[in-house]
This record gives C-alpha cells, sequence and structure tokens, in this order.
C-alpha cells in the first residue's frame, strides 16, 4: 500500500471515521507518531573538519518515501572516504536504520532506512555523521584506522594493526546494491582484527554483497573526544550512558561489539545531551513480534561537533596536605613493650566511635555487615583512598553484594558498586598522582586481559594495553603475590603471566609504563630459575628499581643486589607477608615479617633480624629490625601483615598482629596480661636516625581462625591500610568471630577532616 494512502488513513483516524478491518487486507502495522512528512528534508549542524582526513557534523532527516535519498556536502574533498552515520534517534517508533549511497570525493546520500514490511515514510529523527579518509590517523591522543571490504551474509574477517588493546569498532554499508534494507554486525573486536557480516530482516533472503566501511577507534580520549565501551548489559531495554566530559554539541557514534543475539538488530538513541545518552537494541518484526535481545557489548565515541567546546571533570584537588615528615604521628600513644590487658568491647553500631580502653586511639565502624557478611580493605599492600582522600573502595563478599564498593573517603558513606573484575581482590590500584583514576586488569570480557584505567567521577573505562603478545590469549596478566603495588607516580606496573605460545607455556614476569606504552624485557621465573611463579617483579614507590624474589633488580629486571632476607636450602626465596615503601629520606624500602634469622645477621642484633617490623633499604641493603625480640617485642605472632603507603609522609608502617586461637580464645575473654602485639594495631617510624614503635588499638578479631558467618575466615584478617597523609588506618575485624566482618577506621590526632 502506497505511503500516500497510508496518511490518508491516519487522517480519516483522527477524524473519527470508523473502519472495519477484513482479514484478507493485511497491512503494516501503523504508529501514529511515524506519520511521513509530505516532503522530505535535511538540515546540517555542528559540521567540523577535524584534521586534513576527519571531518564530523550532525544530521536532522525527514522522509516523505521509501524512494527519497537526500545529500549531505563534505567541507572537504577524499579520495576514498569512509562514511558512518550510526545510530538514529528514536521519535519515530518504526524499527528503521540508516543506508548510504553514492559515497563520492565531496558528498554522499542517505535515507532513513526501515524495514521491508514498513511503508518507509518517517517523521525527523537526529543522527550523527563522521567522514575520514580510509587510511590511518590520530586524533586527541587516539589512533584511528578507517578502511572498506566486500561484505555478505557470512562473517569476513579484516585486519587491523597498530593498536596494543581491544578498539572499539564502527561499522556500516556504503552501497545501495540491494533493494532490501541492511544493516551491519560485528563480532570478535580486537587489537588484531574484527569480523562483519550483513543482516537483512529475518523474513527476506540472505542480503546481497555491498560495500562496508569500517572506522576502528583506539579507546581513551582527552578533552575533546571518548572511546569506550560498556560490560555485557546492553539489550532492548533502554540503558543510560554517561559520558566522561561534558560537551556543548555533542557527535555520538554507538555500535555493538559483539554478536550475542543472532536476530537482525541495530541500535537507536534518544535523549542525546551534553553529558549522556540513552542506547538500546532495536530488533525487527518481519518474522514474528517478539524484540527481545540478548546482552551485547556497547562500543560508543563521543565528539565535541563545531560551535562547541567540550569540558573536562573537575581537574584533580589538590590531596589534604598531610602533616610532614617532621610530625610524630605516634605522639600520645603507647611506645612501651608492656604486656596489657584486652578489654572487652561491645560491636559499636555502624559509624560509631569508641576510645581503644588500652591504648586511646580513637576508633570508627565504618560499614555495616549483616551476619555472614564482609566489608573489609582490599587488602594491606594496595592503598584504599584515592590521591585526595575523597574517596576509598573496600571489599564486599558473603551476603554483602560480593565485589569491590566506592565509598565517600571522608563520611565513609557507601556511594556504589563498581563494575569491575580485576585479576585478583587486591589488584585494584588508586593512581597516588590523580584522584579520578584506579588501575586493574581486567578478568571480565571484552577487555579480558587488558590493563584497565577507571575514572570514578564519570564511571568510564579506558583500556590501555593488551598482553596478548607476552602472555598469550589464555592467561591474564597478574600482580602476583605480596607485594603488589605500581610506582608512586601512577605510571609503571609490575605483571606475571604465562606464555601459551608454546605447547609447554613458561612463567614470565615483566612491567608495562603507561606514559611511554613500553614494557620492560621479559624475564623468566617459575621452573629452573630462582624464582618462585606467583611472585611478579614489583616496582619500587620511585619507580628506579623492582623487588623480586628477596632481589633487587634494575628497570630492566636485571639483579642489582639480594636483600638480607631468609632463603631456603636450594636458594629460593621465602617469602612473608611484606609491602613496598619508603625512608624518611625517600630512600626505597621493603618492610617484612621475619620468622627467621638473616643470613648476615641483618642489624647485628642477638636475634639476627627476627622481627615483627624489619625495614631493607634497597638502595643500599641495610637491614634493621623495627620491632622485634631485639627491642622487646618477641617472636613475630601469626599474621602479621604490614602497609607502608602514606607516600605524601613517607617512613610510616602501620601493622597487625594477630596470634593463634588458642591465644585469642584466652586472652580476649580472661582479663588476664596479653603478649606484646597480640591482636594489636600499631604504627613504626622507619627513620634510622629516630625508630619507634607505637601501639594504637587492638582490633580484636580471630581471623583465618574464625569458625562462624559461613564466609572465608581469610576475611577476617585485618589487612591495615594507612591513607596517603598517614593520619588515618583501615583494618577488618570479625570482632570476637561475630559471624562478620567490618571495616573501622582510626583517625590519629593529625588527621584534618
Amino acid at each position: 500500500m502506497p505511503s500516500k494512502f497510508i496518511r490518508l488513513l491516519a487522517a480519516l483516524l483522527a477524524a473519527g471515521l470508523s473502519l472495519i478491518a477484513c482479514d484478507s487486507v493485511s497491512e503494516p502495522e501503523l504508529i501514529p507518531e511515524d506519520i511521513a512528512p509530505q516532503a522530505s528534508t535535511l538540515s546540517v549542524q555542528n559540521a567540523r573538519v577535524i584534521n586534513e582526513v576527519l571531518e564530523v557534523g550532525n544530521l536532522r532527516l525527514a522522509q516523505a518515501n521509501a524512494e527519497d535519498w537526500l545529500k549531505v556536502n563534505l567541507q572537504q574533498s577524499y579520495a576514498n572516504p569512509v562514511v558512518m552515520t550510526q545510530p538514529l534517534s528514536y521519535n519515530g517508533g518504526q524499527p528503521a536504520t540508516v543506508r548510504l549511497r553514492n559515497v563520492s570525493a565531496n558528498s554522499f546520500e542517505l535515507q532513513i532506512d526501515e524495514w521491508d514490511y514498513l511503508d518507509g515514510g518517517h517523521i525527523e529523527e537526529a543522527l550523527s555523521y563522521l567522514v575520514m579518509e580510509a587510511g590511518s590517523t590520530s586524533y586527541d591522543g587516539l589512533d584511528i584506522v578507517a578502511g572498506t571490504v566486500q561484505v555478505g551474509p557470512d562473517w569476513t574477517p579484516v585486519a587491523l594493526s597498530g593498536f596494543t588493546a581491544k578498539p572499539v569498532a564502527f561499522s556500516q554499508v556504503q552501497s545501495a546494491n540491494g533493494a532490501s534494507a541492511v544493516i551491519t554486525r560485528q563480532r570478535s573486536v580486537a587489537s588484531s582484527g574484527l569480523e562483519l557480516r550483513l543482516q537483512s530482516e529475518e523474513a527476506n533472503p540472505a542480503p546481497a554483497t555491498e560495500t562496508v566501511g569500517y572506522v576502528v577507534f583506539e579507546r581513551g580520549g582527552g578533552k575533546d573526544v571518548g572511546v569506550t565501551y560498556t560490560s555485557e548489559t546492553l539489550n532492548d531495554a533502554w540503558k543510560s550512558v554517561n559520558f566522561r566530559n561534558t560537551y556543548q554539541a555533542p557527535v555520538l557514534l554507538a555500535a555493538m561489539q559483539t554478536f550475542n543475539g543472532a536476530d537482525t538488530a541495530n541500535l537507536r538513541q534518544r535523549k542525546l545531551t551534553g553529558n549522556s545518552v540513552e542506547i538500546k537494541v532495536e530488533e525487527e518484526k518481519s518474522a514474528d513480534s517478539e524484540l527481545s535481545h540478548a546482552n551485547e557489548v556497547l562500543g560508543y565515541l563521543v565528539l565535541e561537533g563545531a560551535g562547541g567546546e567540550a569540558t573536562e571533570p573537575p581537574t584533580n584537588p589538590e590531596p589534604p596536605t598531610p602533616p610532614g615528615p617532621s610530625a610524630n604521628l605516634c605522639e600520645g600513644f603507647d611506645i612501651s613493650t608492656d604486656q596489657v590487658s584486652i578489654p572487652r568491647l561491645a560491636k559499636p553500631e555502624p559509624l560509631a566511635s569508641y576510645t581503644d580502653p588500652a591504648f586511646g586511639a580513637d576508633v570508627t565502624r565504618v560499614s555495616s555487615a549483616g551476619a555472614g557478611g564482609v566489608v573489609k580493605p582490599m587488602y594491606n599492600t594496595v592503598q584504599a583512598w584515592n590521591a585526595d582522600e575523597t574517596r576509598m573502595i573496600l571489599y564486599h563478599a558473603g551476603t554483602e553484594d560480593s565485589g569491590h564498593h566506592l565509598y565517600n573517603g571522608k563520611t565513609y558513606e557507601r556511594i556504589r558498586k563498581l563494575d569491575i573484575l580485576p585479576a585478583d581482590i587486591e589488584q585494584v590500584f588508586w593512581d597516588p598522582t590523580d584522584a579520578r583514576y584506579f588501575y586493574y586488569v581486567s578478568k571480565r570480557t571484552p577487555d579480558y586481559g587488558d590493563l584497565i584505567r577507571y575514572d570514578v567521577t564519570s564511571d568510564q573505562k579506558t583500556a590501555l594495553r593488551a598482553f596478548d603478545n607476552v602472555c598469550g590469549g589464555d592467561y591474564y596478566p597478574s600482580s602476583g603475590n605480596d607485594v603488589q603495588m605500581m610506582s608512586l607516580d601512577g605510571d609503571t606496573i609490575g605483571l606475571r603471566c604465562k606464555n601459551a605460545t608454546s605447547a609447554n607455556p613458561v612463567d614470565k614476569t615483566f612491567s608495562y609504563t603507561i606514559s611511554t606504552d613500553t614494557l620492560s624485557p621479559v624475564k623468566q621465573i617459575g621452573e629452573g630459575t630462582d624464582y618462585a611463579p606467583w611472585y611478579a617483579a614489583q616496582p619500587a614507590p620511585s619507580g628506579e628499581r623492582f623487588f623480586l624474589g628477596g632481589n633487587v633488580l634494575d628497570t630492566s629486571l636485571n639483579e642489582l643486589r639480594s636483600l638480607d632476607v631468609y632463603r631456603r636450602s636450594d636458594g629460593s626465596y621465602k617469602g612473608e607477608h611484606a609491602v613496598l615503601g619508603q625512608f624518611p629520606n625517600g630512600n626505597d624500602a621493603l618492610f617484612t615479617v621475619a620468622f627467621y634469622r638473616s643470613p648476615n645477621g641483618c642489624d647485628g642484633g642477638a636475634a639476627s633480624g627476627l622481627g615483627s617490623v624489619v625495614s631493607h633499604d634497597l638502595e643500599t641493603g641495610q637491614c634493621r629490625v623495627l620491632a622485634g625480640e631485639d627491642n622487646g617485642y618477641g617472636y613475630p605472632l601469626s599474621g602479621v601483615h604490614h602497609s607502608a603507603l602514606s607516600y605524601q609522609n613517607p617512613g610510616w608502617v602501620a601493622a597487625t598482629s594477630i596470634g593463634s586461637r588458642g591465644q585469642l580464645d584466652d586472652y580476649l575473654y580472661n582479663g588476664e596480661t596479653a603478649p606484646v602485639l597480640l591482636s594489636e594495631l600499631y604504627l613504626a617510624d622507619a627513620d634510622p636516625a629516630n625508630p619507634q614503635v607505637c601501639r594504637l588499638a587492638h582490633t580484636r578479631t580471630y581471623g583465618k581462625s574464625a569458625q562462624n558467618g559461613g564466609y572465608n575466615p581469610y576475611f577476617g584478617e585485618p589487612h591495615a591500610v594507612i591513607s596517603p597523609s598517614g593520619t588515618r588506618i583501615l583494618f577488618g575485624s570479625d570482632w570476637y568471630d561475630s559471624g562478620a566482618v567490618d571495616t573501622f577506621v582510626v583517625e590519629l590526632p593529625s588527621y584534618q577532616p
């Protein structure tokens, strides 16, 4: 039935005329808002030349019938242009896509392409366009590749080069060889290539072969542009997508990066503003009326058009002013080695505070875990707070919505769960220089194995690097066992993995520097080496050296010196809980517990380096016991962990000791004087000229000895974390094996809210 008659029919219905439908007549579904205009119209807005091979803009397009095509004149000439114009807005409810033809040096033609079972007329819609010369270019720090390929109904591979991480791909038919409406679908998007195929409506036969254009962007962005993708949560329901930047004239491209749902489908968008957009997957109804679609990965690009100026998120606030290296964080606390009892305390209510009755620290319960729940610091070797201490991350488990959760770093109120799956619980690293970002290696598709930078101000993820060339596609890189950290400029990370390129995978370690996008030489570990396969070379705070297996390495991972740490009879390092940090003079340091004597006697004490807190200078090799047998703290108790992450006030080490189940069963309840450091949180000053240890609070936790709650009792270990300024310390506690683990915070007198 011609579209002119459809418009007449709609007008009669609007006038109140009653019609009787006959079974012999079967016509397309008519949605009143889709009544086509009398004439097709096109307006071009915000057209902008980006560089000599790239331009963008926005369009408004209304279509009177299926035969009309409208012409867009380009701002500059091209030899082999590639055009992208997806997705279409959602002013009209009829399923539709955008079709191109006659892509030439100075122009292209397009139309709103309703599916073949519809009439073809369509009310005004909005969409953006991008035109790029086939080849490669870059903009705002991002690499871009464009090209064309002949594609039909079967999957066609497209090879890519120059990308180090999974990019974001856009594709669209550039020709009109067949008369039927047709779209492109994508899958297997990777740094090395992708696959493309065509789909027509489900009621029609396979489409003809067409020229398909593709434009592939590196993920990331600056002030003018943002390119990223979401997790697999895009389907036929509207999904809100927030932009990192604010745009005055946003140009939007979006495309599915996966083929999880096989039904013919493309994307539609609505409510596009300078800050966000809503997007959904839209199927068509030629074969059936069912429109539900499987979850897909959304890739999208937002770029500032002409007449606008993008605004980046607020610049990184100044971090809090630390008390300064001369400040004594131990002032007013117990620096003795006296044995004291552990007074029994009722568990405080959430956000309620108490003063530790034995040592005087002010302690606040941060979280509100229910029975069987866990809310705790990720681990003692990784910072919980961001650079300005306004945000922090805690890990939830058990009955508490497992995963990493973002909290207000000042008020301790929970903000939201983070959509991340890192290589391990503790391998999430705040950027010490920029409060917006943290880093992790992803274990979730589509960015499996990639190093991700996450912006908490916009919930944007940027894949910085894939490591398939080192690890192979089947193994993801990890920071390994203790110690895990990044350099204090937020630029270097140490990783380990297996290399699956041979029949016998080999364990290897390497480092990656973000600013230069460079890998260190790869060092073999594991079998046939002096290094256990579960450790990765970790950058010292300065980034000028690395620690691995008791040795100090240079930036090429060559050995510089061996530290005076205990080694097995075969010479291998027996790793204990440890953390990297700095001395007050800025020298890189290792702080560790020592249950065995040092081979060379450490600092010459009678106990030869036995201690709960032992320091090693990575630059000089000097060993010193800060809390051990030689200075009255006794042989180390079980469950000792350290945190030396007060990088704005270096030289301070927070530590916790738990003790055995038998000791806790006795001294948490009997009121007798307990062994020194049993169930204690304490703080060590590593200043060689004035070392001291002060005792802050009892943690009252059983840790791995816990028997109640049903969660992994490991989560009850305190894993204390000192803040960047050194003025606060988080710790976890199961509070007398109560069946739940909560986070507590000590606010030292020097803390300024």
